[in-house]
């Protein structure tokens, strides 16, 4: 059955779709309607460590494609990211069958899994269940390898790696396998499930009752029973948990595993091609800022020049109207006396001093290229 969502989701998976450009988002509430697509395992959410990180799931490429073209033939869900053989697989949202091929002895186990067969202490369940775990294991690493992808058993040194990224994961524990699709390696680990047992009172909780003492008696204890739980982990994604059940096994649903190491690397690639797009839009964007700014302040220095002499000219022109008026009043003057001699010496000097000393003579142009900008695109750029 295809997952049903409104407009307002749509819209946040095509732009989850589209690289989720977070300085753009498609609406206020986007952060509501991507847990509600998360929950409809239609995106990958981490928010987390104060990140808000989101991608696209198959399952969401695959609703968009179908609302796009409802006519359209369902896609693989995908291929190998590696070399090895061509295998075509058709993922459905309502797939019946989600078994792989299971092994019936360890004939022919990669090299990870005979690790694990030579230190069955890794395995942390009961020892009639060890042959069972190592055959599940065995089953998923063989599909693993036939789409392509790596398998390793991880070295001590792996755990602690494993253990400084994920907050979640418990200090004790070792991954027994490492598979990788090409990017993103999910750890496998496994253990035993608790049984909710009706809890006994012990000797000294019916002596607290029987003194009228409070005590406090839990209803149920969990103790370690005989299910047994696969869990797949990434440190940035939720885990996958394939669990025994009262009514299903581990082995009926080892096909989520494989699609969850696929989503997960796929989720990893693209997450990682839209961060450096965002760094490569970034970097455009500083670039086009620093190009901006440096016309702007090339043509602001031309405007500065211009303006200074416009200001000498005008000085200059004024300081030449009085040096004229003096000159035109002295030729009219009828007096000879020694202060009218002095003021023909002076204007003669200063007629000369304005010729030397012309703004136009001295003006220097600015340095550098002429603007490449224009008025319009100045004026733009100072605001």
């Amino acid at each position: 059955m295809t997952p049903s969502i409104n407009e307002a989701q749509l819209r946040v998976l095509q732009w989850v779709a589209d690289g989720a450009n977070l300085d753009d988002p498609p609406s206020e509430t986007y952060k509501t309607s991507a847990v509600a697509l998360r929950s409809r395992g239609l995106v990958y959410l981490d928010n987390r460590r104060g990140i808000w990180n989101i991608a696209i799931t198959a399952a969401g490429r695959e609703l968009l494609d179908e609302l796009q073209d409802p006519e359209a033939t369902p896609r693989p869900t995908y291929a190998p990211l590696a070399s090895g053989p061509v295998l075509r697989r058709i993922y459905k949202s309502n797939r019946k069958h989600e078994t792989i091929s299971m092994p019936k002895n360890l004939q022919n186990a990669c090299e990870a899994v005979q690790v694990l067969l030579e230190d069955m202490s890794r395995l942390e369940v009961l020892p009639e269940h060890q042959f069972r775990v190592l055959l599940l294991l065995h089953a998923v690493a063989a599909e693993a390898l036939r789409w392509g992808w790596t398998v390793e058993a991880p070295t001590s040194d792996d755990r602690l790696e494993e253990e400084g990224n994920s907050s979640e994961a418990s200090t004790s524990r070792q991954a027994l396998l490492s598979i990788d699709a090409g990017d993103a390696p999910i750890a496998v680990y496994v253990q035993r499930l608790k049984d909710r047992v009706r809890h006994k009172p012990t000797k000294r909780e019916l002596a607290q009752l029987e003194k009228g003492l409070r005590a406090r008696i839990p209803k149920f204890d969990h103790v370690a029973g005989n299910k047994i739980r696969l869990e797949f982990r990434h440190a940035y994604f939720e885990p996958l948990y394939l669990d025994d059940t009262a009514t299903t096994q581990i082995e009926d649903k080892l096909r989520r595993a494989i699609d969850y190491i696929h989503d997960s690397s796929a989720t990893a690639r693209e997450h990682a091609e839209s961060q450096r797009r965002r760094e490569s839009e970034q970097q455009e964007a500083s670039r086009k800022a620093a190009q901006q700014g440096a016309h702007l302040t090339t043509y602001s220095r031309w405007v500065s020049a211009l303006e200074t002499l416009r200001a000498n000219y005008v000085r200059h022109r004024e300081m030449a109207e009085a040096v004229s008026m003096l000159a035109n009043f002295i030729e009219h003057d009828s007096r000879t006396n020694e202060q009218s001699e002095r003021a023909r010496q002076y204007v003669a000097w200063a007629q000369d001093h304005l010729s030397e000393s012309s703004p136009l003579r001295a003006f220097q142009p600015p340095q550098g290229d002429r603007p490449r900008v224009g008025f319009d695109e100045w004026q733009r750029l100072k605001r």
